[in-house]
């Protein structure tokens, strides 16, 4: 596993938008104040062209979003690359990505969630690059930083390696602004409102902690990449075999029923070998279905596997959430008043 550099002081972050731009607010505003904190913070920041731009559900056409990346990955200037947004059509990027250059390049980190799995993934899976599963960088532009973002900023910079669940979070205001909210809606730099309780939990109850090489993203994302050859994790995982495997899984539009179908979908296509354990993240749609609830739909296809299958891990589209490092070792430590992830080599 290639292991890029951590972010640094005079550093220079490249900001792409492979989905969506940041056209208009919350998430405009919220840009400016993020490359205006992060300067302020010491790093020089490269735009992308695409970054501000909006066009039939995406910053632009497929075939620019991907040139923007593969350009600003390749800049030697660049050590840090970002996405600015998610959405709705990165997937189809990945017909211009020449996985090959990036391959050959020297290796940096790329940051993004949701849509964003389209490259967190593929990048360590098919290229053997650890990548970063973590909020967009306008959340970096809320004033003050919450304590959460300093958190996930200290992970991305090196500084530490631990971080403990999270005990509150952010009720969203479901609609266009999906995890946003109603406060943020109102002031689009407010930190987090932390008006909800939350914790990690097994529906046993049982004290676990487990090691694998991690590696996951939004479910969502993941069943369209399933059967593609920008799915074929064959070498990723019998490079790593005798590591085992921690698969976190989120999901945003999906509900109980279709995240059943997804995670099938995935265990049938050998997504799941040498697994040594599960990390759900705390769902955008998790209510029920019918008489289905969403915990059931998940046991219905992973409890197969024997191994600790943990829910509402901060992880994905429900604020705060605790960075995901593909490709890196990683502990998980769990038990019904405390739980934490530390991050190994």
């Amino acid at each position: 596993m290639q292991y890029p550099k951590f972010l640094q002081k005079n550093d220079c972050i490249g900001l792409v938008a492979p989905s969506f731009g940041c056209n208009e607010d919350p998430y405009a505003t919220r840009l400016e104040s993020a490359i205006s904190i992060l300067k302020r913070k010491g790093f020089a920041i490269k735009e992308g062209k695409n970054i501000r731009s909006y066009k039939k559900v995406a910053s632009t056409n497929a075939k620019d979003r991907a040139k923007e990346f593969m350009e600003t990955y390749l800049d030697n200037s660049v050590n840090f690359v970002s996405s600015v947004a998610g959405g709705e059509r990165m997937i189809e990027i990945l017909d211009y990505i020449d996985f090959e250059a990036i391959k050959k390049a020297k290796p940096k980190y790329f940051m993004g969630y949701s849509d964003n799995t389209v490259l967190t993934f593929t990048l360590t899976t098919l290229c053997d690059i650890a990548s970063i599963y973590y909020v967009h960088i306008p959340e970096l532009g809320m004033k003050p930083w919450s304590k959460h973002i300093e958190n996930g900023f200290s992970i991305i910079t090196g500084k530490k390696n631990k971080l403990e669940a999270y005990t509150e979070y952010e009720i969203p205001e479901i609609g266009e602004h999906e995890n946003t909210d109603k406060k943020q809606l109102e002031d689009y730099l407010a930190p987090y409102d932390l008006n909800g309780k939350t914790k990690w939990f097994t529906l046993d109850d049982k004290e676990v902690t487990f090691t694998g090489r991690l590696i996951g993203g939004c479910l969502d994302v993941l069943q369209l990449l399933c059967g593609t050859e920008f799915a074929d994790i064959s070498s990723f995982q019998n490079t790593y075999k005798d590591d085992g495997f921690i698969w976190y899984l989120e999901t945003c539009d999906l509900n109980a029923v279709a995240t059943l179908r997804a995670l099938w979908q995935l265990k049938h296509n050998n997504f799941f070998m040498n697994v040594k354990g599960f990390l759900i993240g705390k769902p955008l749609n998790g209510d029920d279905f019918m008489d289905l609830t969403y915990e059931e739909a998940v046991m219905s296809v992973l409890s197969e596997f024997n191994v600790p299958i943990i829910f509402d891990v901060n992880v994905g589209h429900i604020s705060p959430t605790i960075p995901m490092l593909n490709g890196f070792l990683a502990t998980v430590q769990y038990n019904k008043n405390e739980s934490s992830i530390m991050f190994l080599k």
